[in-house]
């Protein structure tokens, strides 16, 4: 069940990512975001890093979410609107 939802969540990591910065529909960056997964493990295939880039791929993912989520709020001009160095962020979190 929990590799379902992991599975789940990076296919639509990259799809969130294109809505949120590019202000695309979700519909319009899935498939580039579904089709880069492959890509990546081939190449990191041809290397014969597999592992690695299963590691690479699940990082990315999360790094795309939380740059999402730090350019909402930067584009709110709430808590990160005035702020944008890490020294200050470590203030809030």
């Amino acid at each position: 069940m929990i590799s379902t939802i992991l599975f789940i969540a990076i296919l639509f990591s990259g799809a969130v990512w294109g809505k949120v910065v590019f202000n695309k529909k979700i519909e319009d960056s899935f498939p580039v975001a579904c089709m880069s997964i492959p890509l990546l493990l081939f190449a990191f295939g041809l290397f014969d890093r597999l592992k690695t880039g299963m590691i690479a791929i699940i990082m990315i993912a999360f790094c795309m979410y939380l740059y999402s989520l730090l350019y909402i709020l930067r584009s709110r001009g709430g808590v990160l609107g005035n702020y944008s160095r890490l020294e200050q962020l470590s203030f809030y979190f």
